[in-house]
């Protein structure tokens, strides 16, 4: 065989190849295609699971975070409760302890009352109607005008005579210790009851607290 025949013959030998090794490689291709889209499948399933297990991790670290606050929440309105109950127990006391002082006080001032008005008769300083006689009216011309405004300011129509006699021993108690009460040698609060009176009969009525 010539060097040209041989030539030609390796010639359609390789040409004969060529159509293989494109099949060959084409198929390498597809097959390192699909390796490649398998892989991605899988890395994005691992993926997907991994993050539906961070997922349902902070789903259940929140639903305990949400029950610890709940319980958090109940004890904090239980202690609130018990503590209010608490406060409502000791005011229901203190209540009863000045409804109890109240009592007591209103018991003392009706004592009081009666002595004041005992001793007023005992020393003839009103006639045996209750009214204050001219000669001690005289005495307390002084103050008329002052227990007059003082009836007045304090709404003396509807105010209890211990309250009255609270207001005017407020306002000039020591004024009618000086100028009455020792000088007359009136001593168990008469002056001061004498003196409620005035006010009221100044204001247009009569007889003050003959009854507490």
């Amino acid at each position: 065989m010539s060097l040209d025949q041989a030539l030609a013959h390796l010639v359609i030998t390789v040409a004969g190849t060529i159509p293989l090794l494109i099949l060959a490689f084409v198929a390498y291709i597809k097959a390192k295609t699909a390796a490649i889209k398998s892989t991605s499948l899988e890395t994005k399933m691992d993926e997907n699971t991994q993050l539906t297990k961070e997922g349902n991790r902070a789903a259940r670290e929140s639903a305990l975070a949400a029950s610890t606050a709940a319980a958090t929440s109940v004890r904090q309105a239980t202690a609130i409760d018990e503590h209010l109950h608490g406060t409502e127990v000791q005011l229901l006391r203190t209540d009863q302890t000045a409804v109890n002082a109240n009592t007591k006080a209103d018991a003392a001032w009706d004592f009081i009352i009666k002595r004041t008005q005992v001793e007023a008769k005992e020393k003839k300083l009103v006639d045996e109607n209750g009214y204050v006689i001219e000669e001690v009216r005289k005495v307390y011309e002084a103050l008329s005008d002052e227990l007059k405004v003082i009836y007045q300011t304090n709404d003396g129509d509807n105010l209890p005579l211990r309250e009255l006699l609270m207001r005017i021993e407020a306002r000039m108690g020591d004024r009618l210790v000086k100028e009455i009460c020792v000088p007359y040698g009136i001593y168990h609060g008469a002056c001061l009851w004498i003196a409620a009176q005035l006010a009221k009969e100044i204001n247009g009525h009569g007889i003050a607290g003959r009854t507490p």
